[in-house]
């Protein structure tokens, strides 16, 4: 099986079970001339699913003991373990979790039932659930570690869109309840994960598109990718989904109709989409303070197509610029820094390049805003490791790169976050790699977990694209392109 393309078994089955009046002989009429009351037979396209989310309809067919058939039978079904296939009272079967489950129907007297299989797998086996898989001697299970142990894996499979790979992560906090959600971006769709078990993380839905990047305000998912604009999903609705659902956006911005990511400063409500069709692929601003009525508040261009950004309200050591709103964006073979304070008018506050640039990527302010991070996508061909920029933002008119960590693989470095004094690294085929950053200049690997086994090689076909390490529960999230989400933890 390609591991990019996801089957699902066809089989047709016809069941005749507990009928009254059927000789074991003669299934098909009464026994011995005494009158039966018929036969009920269940047939399903699918009874083996490989992907979560997958459905097929239960078609009963009931008759008499003359053999006549029931028109429109009242049929009943349940299941005998809907946490792992679940049955709708109109028969529409859908899978939901790794295991197996009987479909069992009545209807006029008559009993009949059908069973289910749910197997999911990925490039790196079935899904690893139930219990912590400590790293010790290098590995957790069949995945290369240091002081990380593995919580769960679920393969691509297991998040309910066929094909294609994952993309971006980003987490949500139910504010009510107190839930830990994965918002899994996939070619085909956003997948919502539950992992506030992260033993037993639980897909509970997707929202069709093509789910590049995705940020949350406001207790609502912001999509951005292909052809559908800006979605807005109001995450509240998964308090309320009980199966597997396919949910509708419930609004949608339209003053472009593509962009390459989205930022969002939750200090001020602004969202910023970048890398889209409109603005030259720079700024497009959004206010998304009110986020079902999202309103065009501006452009800015002068840094012409930028890849990523990271806006915040600065509260850094540049008091020139306290207050004022702030974004760093990426752009080809330079860093710009700008002031969108005023939307009407944003200004440029500085623009940047270091040695060997090639494809600025993607970074982040360390929290007290002294430093930011950077990756550069392509500059393998400038350094034979990861390579990892450190910029000096004391003075926001004058970035100083000062410093270069280049990790211990040859991997492609990826999205990057920084929690508290830790850098967490998304290095493709090197998987998740976490930096101590206490000193910003002397960056030290403490641990790291390798979504793909195969190969550190350089490249953008495998492992991990992003993460997500900001839950309070302490967990990190991410996304590894052909394998799946996984769910991980520091050790102490």
């Amino acid at each position: 099986m390609n591991k990019e393309t996801w089957l699902v078994t066809t089989l047709t089955v016809g069941v005749c079970l507990a009928i009254i009046g059927c000789s074991p002989d003669d299934p098909t009429g009464p026994a011995g001339g005494v009158p039966g009351l018929g036969t009920l037979v269940l047939e399903a396209e699918v009874t083996e699913f490989e992907i979560v989310g997958a459905k097929t309809t239960i078609v009963s067919t009931l008759t008499n003991a003359d053999g006549v058939i029931i028109v429109s039978p009242q049929v009943s079904f349940t299941s005998s373990n809907p946490s792992v296939v679940q049955v709708g009272a109109d028969g529409v079967v859908t899978a939901l979790w790794p295991g197996t489950a009987q479909m069992q129907a009545s209807a006029g007297g008559v009993d009949a039932s059908l069973d289910f299989t749910v197997t999911i797998s990925g490039p790196e086996g079935p899904p690893i659930l139930g219990s912590v898989v400590p790293c010790a001697g290098g590995m957790a299970g069949p995945f290369p570690c240091d002081s990380m142990d593995l919580l769960s894996y679920m393969p691509h499979a297991g998040l309910g869109v066929r094909g294609g790979r994952l993309t971006d992560i980003w987490g949500w906090t139910d504010p009510l309840t107190g839930k830990e959600y994965a918002l899994v971006g996939q070619d085909g769709g956003l997948t919502f994960v539950d992992v506030s078990d992260p033993l037993r993380p639980r897909a509970v839905g997707v929202l069709p598109s093509t789910g590049r990047d995705v940020k949350v305000y406001k207790n609502n998912a912001f999509v951005i990718g292909g052809e559908t604009g800006v979605q807005i999903f109001d995450l509240k609705v998964l308090r309320f989904a009980n199966s597997f659902t396919t949910f509708l956006a419930h609004g949608r911005y339209t003053e472009l109709s593509n962009g390459h990511n989205i930022a969002i400063n939750e200090a001020t409500g602004f969202a910023y989409v970048v890398g889209g069709n409109t603005c030259r692929g720079g700024l497009h601003m959004i206010d998304v303070s009110s986020p079902p009525n999202p309103s065009f508040a501006g452009c800015y261009t002068d840094a012409g197509w930028i890849h990523d950004v990271q806006c915040i309200l600065y509260d850094g050591p540049d008091t020139d610029y306290s207050g004022r709103e702030i974004c760093v964006g990426l752009s080809g073979s330079f860093l710009s820094v700008i002031d969108v304070t005023d939307k009407a008018s944003p200004a440029a506050v500085a623009t940047a390049t270091y040695a060997g640039a090639q494809y600025a990527h993607q970074g982040w302010f360390t929290e007290d805003r002294r430093y930011f991070i950077q990756n550069d996508e392509l500059d393998n061909n400038y350094s034979a490791t990861s390579r990892t920029l450190i910029w000096d933002m004391a003075d926001l008119d004058n970035p100083i790169m000062v410093h270069e960590y280049f990790g211990p693989t040859s991997a492609t470095d990826h999205n990057l976050y920084v929690h508290g004094s830790r850098a967490y690294l998304s290095n493709y085929t090197a998987g998740l790699r976490v930096l101590d950053i206490a000193d910003p200049l002397t960056p030290v690997e403490i641990a790291f977990f390798d979504t793909h086994p195969a190969d550190d090689d350089p490249g953008f076909r495998d492992g991990s694209w992003s993460n997500y390490p900001f839950f309070e529960s302490g967990i990190t999230i991410l996304s590894s392109m052909h394998e799946g989400l996984f769910v991980l933890r520091l050790q102490p």
